[in-house]
């Protein structure tokens, strides 16, 4: 059920309420007149007042969120209000018309309470002049225009009322309308805003997608670049190792160059030794082919052999 309609049925519940309650009320008091003066208007108007209460509850169901049913009360109502005001002897029966100008109020509906307040009029007016033709002298002229005075002013009173009201909602619902504009234009706005928003979160998460890749491609030089300084690890490792297997080679080659170099020392030390035994074996050659040319002469000259060559021998 909308807004709307749910105050449709507000309304048209009490009102059906307000209508029976009045119409009751009538049938009550012709009930009493009944039973104390049994007459045929009287009858006519307890069957229109059962009738009124009768269409009042069965179409308050039917029509109970339309405005059809303000409609059929009212008419329904005033209907009751004539039977009553026309057939009976006292003129205070106007007095009726106050509750049901307030019932009609209730539906805030310009038309239907002018309407309602032209015939209120209109139908007082006739039955006060009808009343005076009717029974004469028995209300006096003054009464009858205070209260029909009274009945003016409660039909002007209740069309004041609900202008004042339809203007009062009115303005509440331009005011209404235009804050309506505003929270749509702020709604547009914000709708923008969530759009601008959406946007760039798809760019946010285009570049996060990127970024996501950009981190994979590092991942992926990171890993290569691992491999490669694992790789190059590796390598620097056999460097190192061959390089300590070159000092290594290199210290043993110095170690044999150095043997190398005691053993030419120690064969430059042979040498020289070998050359000065080779000097000496020479002076020694020298020496003894010396001797052995002496030896030679002294075969020759026995003497002078002896006596000259023999310190020599001596000292060989």
């Amino acid at each position: 059920m909308s807004l709307r309609e749910k105050h449709l049925s507000d309304q048209n519940r009490m009102a059906k309420m307000m209508s029976v309650v009045i119409v009751a009320s009538m049938l009550l008091i012709s009930l009493l007149t009944f039973f104390e003066q049994v007459r045929v208007n009287i009858i006519v108007r307890c069957i229109v007042l059962a009738a009124v209460i009768i269409v009042n509850l069965v179409s308050c169901r039917v029509f109970r969120t339309s405005e059809v049913y303000r409609h059929i009360v009212s008419v329904s109502t005033f209907i009751a209000y004539l039977a009553f005001i026309f057939t009976y002897r006292e003129t205070f029966v106007f007095a009726y018309i106050f509750p049901i100008a307030v019932m009609i109020m209730i539906f805030q509906d310009q038309k239907v309470i002018k309407l309602s307040a032209v015939l209120a009029v209109l139908a007082d007016l006739i039955f006060f002049i009808s009343f005076q033709f009717r029974f004469p002298g028995h209300t006096s002229n003054q009464v009858v225009i205070v209260e029909m005075l009274l009945v003016i002013v409660a039909a002007v009173t209740s069309v004041f009322i609900i202008i004042m009201q339809q203007k009062h909602a009115d303005e509440s619902t331009q005011e209404i309308e235009e804050r309506a504009a505003q929270q749509a234009q702020v709604a547009a706005e914000v709708v923008r805003h969530s759009k601008d928003l959406a946007e760039k979160f798809q760019q946010a998460m285009t570049v996060s997608d990127t970024l996501n890749e950009c981190m994979d491609s590092s991942h992926n030089s990171v890993s290569e670049i691992a491999d490669s300084t694992r790789l190059t690890a590796e390598a620097i490792e056999q460097q190192t190792t061959q390089t300590l297997e070159i000092q290594h080679h290199v210290q043993q080659v110095e170690e044999q160059t150095r043997q190398m170099a005691d053993l030419s020392e120690a064969t430059k030390t042979t040498v020289e030794q070998g050359v000065d035994l080779i000097k000496q074996l020479k002076e020694q050659a020298t020496e003894v082919a010396k001797i052995s040319h002496e030896t030679e002469q002294t075969t020759k000259n026995p003497v002078s052999y002896t006596h000259l060559t023999l310190p020599t021998i001596c000292s060989v």
